[in-house]
């Protein structure tokens, strides 16, 4: 099972993070048609057959976790760069 782990630091006020990052759990959800949902006040869990992951908004970051199944992890490389992309347009 492939793994995916990113990190992106922020300066960014706690609700602007909590808006991009569920603008990106919603864009993961249609895209692998996947279910989301808050867990808690800053988190958002990921599921789908083919991937599992975690959204988890720290007070200076936002990480992402994302285990892949056998079918996704051929696709980990291009997953990751939307994944980092999408951060860094949101956060930088």
């Amino acid at each position: 099972m492939a793994k995916i782990s990113l990190r992106k630091k922020h300066t960014k006020p706690e609700s602007e993070v909590k808006t991009m990052v569920e603008e990106l759990a919603r864009s993961l959800a249609q895209r692998y048609d996947a279910k989301t949902r808050w867990d808690g006040d800053n988190a958002v869990t990921i599921s789908h057959p083919r991937l599992n992951g975690r959204l988890q908004i720290h007070r200076d970051e936002v990480t992402i976790d994302v285990k892949l199944g056998m079918l996704a992890g051929a696709f980990k490389g291009k997953i990751e760069s939307e994944l980092r992309k999408a951060l860094d347009e949101k956060l930088s």
